[in-house]
């Protein structure tokens, strides 16, 4: 405890925390500016991959450090108004299109590194740009060296957050992009063009999202490298970093130690050797020790030859419907002993938010022409008055066992409460009951239609409550 209270008052600390935070800065703002319009804009780590891939290369193939800062601006731009051409004019899903530009830009900026780069085996070098202390303003103990002996980017980044809010508060342009967000008819009513705010804000938003990308390669690195931008996949990744800030201290020490709290003579330590990309090995090769504590041991089930997230192999015994034990070759009695032969064994997978009432309903009463969320809210009140118990039940039961077969073993569902006969709700409390020794299933009861806006809605609602 006492290492860690030191740790946040070093200089050091908060010196890589600001330069970690920096890129998030460029990026959080670039989104901010975008949903101030009005606008969803999930395009935002892809954007990151491409400016930081365009401003990496147009330094590596002669231009200075603040061109490649533009040219990554302009190449976030660019993303920018094909996101907002598809959103704004076009009135396709935000939601749809942000993860699609994501994928466009983080597989356009691999392709063209692989065929702009053939034959590099390592990522070439840059000269990236380096601290400037601020004079006085540096010699501030502790705060001074975080602060002020920063990049010229983070220093951008300071300036660009107080230029944000300058702008939306004190500015005629921050008040327009405010009200397409909040309100586009009065805009509109004041002969501005709602598209043309809206698209020019999501252009600015994603200019500064490429930055923060441009950040990375340029600043806080001096390369590029594949996957450097990952929303939370790897821990060696800087962006990752960041999340992992206030308890930096002791993340390293918790992430050794990920494994249950469970008795010493239980557990023996697990190499993580294999890890990523390679192949897993059978941990009990080669040891001398025979493990004689565990021989004496004993579990309601024994789990052997399972593969673990990390890539090892180990066995698992289960007591009293909890784990016990995870070690590799483990030796002692068991109840039931299952072979799990190399499959993976994981946490498994949580679904929060469902509708298993209109689970595996495809095509009734007919297919959802447009493929948007109104028609398909409007579908499901044509479905409703056809809905049999049986029928309810019989899905989602087949969709509980194609559930469980992927490694889904808890879902919160929503159910209708609209339709007077809470035929739904009685349907699934009895499927709940059937698949509770596999499947933990938690049921929320929803007035589709509106608590008040629907006839009945709210009585509905109580009385699903007490089933």
């Amino acid at each position: 405890m006492n290492e860690a209270f030191e740790i946040l008052f070093t200089a050091s600390f908060w010196v890589a925390a600001i330069r970690i935070a920096s890129p998030l800065i460029f990026a959080t703002m670039g989104e901010l500016i975008c949903e101030r319009a009005g606008v969803l804009n999930l395009g935002i780590e892809g954007i990151m991959v491409a400016g930081a891939f365009s401003g990496w290369f147009t330094v590596y193939m002669g231009g200075d450090l603040w061109t490649g800062v533009l040219v990554a601006a302009l190449t976030g731009a660019m993303f920018g108004l094909l996101h907002g051409f598809l959103t704004v004019p076009l009135g396709l899903s935000q939601h749809v299109t942000g993860i699609g530009i994501t994928l466009l830009a983080a597989s356009l900026t691999y392709f063209t590194y692989r065929i702009l780069l053939p034959e590099v085996s390592s990522p070439p070098k840059i000269e990236p740009f380096q601290p400037f202390a601020v004079p006085v303003l540096s010699d501030i103990p502790v705060l001074g060296p975080a602060l002020f002996n920063q990049t010229p980017l983070t220093y951008l980044a300071y300036f660009t957050v107080a230029a944000v809010a300058f702008v939306f508060y004190r500015t005629p342009v921050g008040v327009a992009v405010r009200a397409v967000g909040e309100n586009p008819s009065a805009v509109e009513a004041q002969g501005i063009s709602v598209t043309a705010v809206r698209i020019g804000a999501v252009m600015v938003g994603s200019a500064l999202m490429a930055i923060g990308g441009a950040f990375l390669t340029m600043s806080a690195f001096n390369s590029f490298f594949f996957e450097m931008i990952n929303g939370g996949a790897d821990r060696r990744h800087p962006v990752c970093g960041v999340r992992r800030l206030p308890g930096a201290a002791s993340a390293d020490h918790r992430r050794r130690h990920s494994l249950p709290d469970l008795p010493d003579d239980a557990v023996r330590a697990v190499d993580r050797g294999p890890g990523r990309g390679r192949p897993a090995r059978d941990l009990s090769e080669g040891t001398d020790d025979p493990l004689p504590e565990r021989r004496e041991m004993s579990f309601d089930t024994l789990l052997k030859g399972g593969v673990l997230p990390d890539g090892t192999i180990a066995d698992i015994g289960v007591s009293n419907g909890r784990i016990a034990a995870i070690a590799p070759a483990i030796d002692a009695e068991a109840g039931e002993i299952i072979d799990i032969g190399g499959d993976l064994v994981s946490p498994p997978f949580v679904d929060p938010h469902f509708h298993m009432d209109a689970t595996l309903s495809y095509g009734q009463p007919r297919i959802n022409a447009s493929g948007t969320l109104l028609e398909g809210i409007g579908l499901w009140g044509e479905l409703k008055p056809l809905l049999t118990h049986e029928a309810v039940k019989e899905r989602a039961l087949a969709y509980c066992d194609w559930a469980a077969s992927m490694g889904l073993l808890a879902i919160r569902t929503h159910v209708d409460v609209c339709d007077d006969r809470l035929l739904a709700v009685e349907a699934l409390l009895e499927v709940r009951q059937e698949i509770a020794h596999y499947i933990d299933l938690q049921l929320v009861a929803f007035p589709q239609d509106g608590l008040y806006r629907s006839q009945g809605a709210r009585e509905n609602t109580i009385r699903a409550l007490d089933l």
